[in-house]
């Protein structure tokens, strides 16, 4: 009876922790398009989800005619690229992929000072294109 008790609490916790609720809402982004040919206002809203609130679920919206799920990523390994040009726009899910450790050198004052350096490699994962007239016909709101 205990292991049946200790099993069930378990995946009553890790189901829990999966869902995507508005309790979770932490903020809410102006997406920014100053460089791109685009003229719409477009805004992201962020929920922490996951057992212990640390990965991060974006959605698109106008906060008027349609709200999609651009995905889920934990902060510490990537994010999200939104990008517009005119009345399309993408989801580029980044990445850090290879771990890269670099020893600087350099002469300081007459003695060689050596700096550890960690860097990583960023890879586009996954792109994700939308037409915001379909969006606005279409009205998605997930």
């Amino acid at each position: 009876m205990k292991t049946f008790l200790g099993l069930f609490s378990i995946i009553v916790l890790c189901l829990s922790g999966c869902n995507r609720n508005k309790n979770n809402f932490n903020r809410t982004v102006k997406l920014d398009f100053k460089n791109q040919k685009c003229n719409c206002k477009l805004f992201v809203e962020v929920y922490k989800v996951g057992i212990l609130n640390n990965l991060t679920a974006n959605y698109l919206t106008d906060s008027t005619s349609f709200r999609i799920y651009a995905g889920t990523f934990d902060e510490e390994n990537g994010y999200f690229q939104f990008k517009c040009l005119g009345d399309c726009i993408s989801i580029v899910r980044i990445e850090k992929t290879n771990q890269i450790f670099k020893l600087d050198s350099a002469i300081v004052n007459k003695k060689l000072q050596v700096t550890p350096n960690l860097s990583y490699q960023l890879k586009a994962v996954d792109v994700k294109v939308y037409y915001l007239k379909d969006l606005k016909r279409r009205r998605i709101f997930e």
